[in-house]
């Protein structure tokens, strides 16, 4: 963020977002507690999210040399949460 804002050359981007728990989101127990709402929710941060970032980020690349991207969407959770346990 310091060197991005600063208008500095990116060549190492970690992109880490994750949704599981929140208001009205919460681990699916059953097939019944599954929504389209909760399903919303998580596609926007974990998905949407990262591509905007992507968005941003894009122009602070370098045309040439080597740049190393990682996103990894984060969705744990204890077994106890979604009843395997």
């Amino acid at each position: 963020a310091e060197v991005a804002g600063a208008g500095g050359e990116l060549r190492l981007v970690l992109i880490a977002t994750g949704r599981l728990h929140g208001e009205r989101l919460t681990p699916e127990k059953s097939w019944s507690a599954q929504s389209a709402e909760a399903y919303q929710q998580a596609f926007a941060v974990n998905t949407i999210g990262p591509a905007l970032i992507g968005k941003h980020i894009l122009p602070r690349m370098p045309r040439q040399g080597r740049v190393v991207t990682l996103e990894k969407q984060l969705a744990l959770a204890d077994m106890t949460d979604v009843g395997e346990a």
